[in-house]
């Protein structure tokens, strides 16, 4: 097995590595949520009131349905201020006989913006939280990153240990058969009567 292939399944089998990758994409999710905080809101809104009220006055209706709709759009800037655009329509229908004008229609169109002069003005205060959650992202990806080489470098160690083994045990392998081979030419000098006994207790040890 190649180390770049260690390399791999390490990377791929390891359940901690896998934990670290979920971290940066929470801390992503957290800054995406803080600067979220910024975008236009949208609000449609609609209502219906039907009013049976008893009066003593013939000119003033007793009864009446009023439908209103309307839509507004609340935008926060990064001063710390706000601005609203809301557009309202509304229908008012009388059901006294008396009045000519049974129906009455009405619109309204209004913008308003607010902006704080002393505390939360300014765009420091507004963006720190967005700050905070960057850095909390970089954060992140400086753990993963260095868990992955950690895992990495322990990958290569392990490696180059079992590499060394390896080589350690041919070298082994060659001494011990080098040995036996010793041993058999000792013997059988000793057989030919060649060389002394001692020689095969010295080949033996």
């Amino acid at each position: 097995m190649t180390r770049e292939r260690c390399r791999a399944e390490a990377l791929a089998n390891n359940l901690d590595l896998r934990v670290s990758l979920v971290d940066p994409l929470i801390a992503g999710e957290s800054l995406r949520a803080e600067r979220a905080k910024f975008d236009a809101v949208f609000q449609p809104f609609a209502r219906f009131r039907n009013d049976d009220r008893p009066t003593l006055q013939t000119t003033s209706a007793n009864q009446q349905e009023v439908l209103s709709l309307g839509a507004g759009v609340d935008i926060p800037l990064r001063t710390g201020g706000r601005v609203s655009v809301d557009y309202a329509q509304s229908r008012t229908e009388s059901g006294q006989a008396i009045f000519t004008a049974s129906q009455l229609f009405s619109s309204d169109a209004t913008v308003s913006i607010s902006q704080p002069l002393l505390r939360n003005a300014g765009r420091g205060a507004t963006t720190a939280s967005i700050q905070i959650a960057g850095y909390g992202q970089q954060q992140a990806e400086a753990r993963t990153k260095l868990a992955v080489i950690s895992q990495v470098a322990a990958t290569d160690r392990g490696y180059w240990r079992l590499y060394a083994t390896r080589r350690a045990l041919e070298v082994v392998q060659q001494q011990y058969e080098l040995a036996v081979e010793q041993l058999g030419r000792a013997e059988r000098r000793v057989r030919a009567g060649d060389a002394a006994d001692l020689e095969v207790t010295r080949a033996q040890s």
